[in-house]
């Protein structure tokens, strides 16, 4: 099996980072860039990786998968957070108790309802 050594990552890092594709090389290269990135950002590190490349290209498509990430991140807490058991039972709770407090009200409608009905039917 085939290793790669953090020399050979840090080389990889400084090619990555003097790459200016056009828009058309842009669009065929992000895919393999990314998937380069994932290794030596695992290896050396992100905020390494990431100084290294600086402003180029290759850091561009760095940031953009590290806003993806923490966007991801968010989505998955934010549903582990609507998953939870105790939340869920809380907001079964306050959704019973609202619901009471509209009966309640109903009631209470009702009846003044029915109150002003029998005062038009007498006589």
């Amino acid at each position: 099996m085939l290793t790669i050594n953090d020399q050979s990552l840090l080389r990889i890092s400084e090619a990555l980072a003097v790459i200016r594709p056009d828009l058309d090389e842009s669009t065929r290269l992000s895919d393999a860039v990314r998937c380069l990135l994932f290794d030596v950002c695992n290896a050396l590190g992100e905020s390494s990786v990431g100084q290294l490349l600086g402003e180029s290209w290759a850091g561009d498509v760095l940031r953009k998968m590290q806003n993806h990430d923490r966007r991801r991140q968010a989505a998955r807490r934010e549903n582990e957070e609507l998953n939870n058991p105790e939340n869920a039972r809380k907001r079964r709770e306050e959704r019973q108790e609202r619901h009471e407090k509209r009966l309640l009200l109903k009631k209470a409608r009702d009846e003044r309802w029915r109150e002003a009905g029998k005062k038009l039917d007498q006589p």
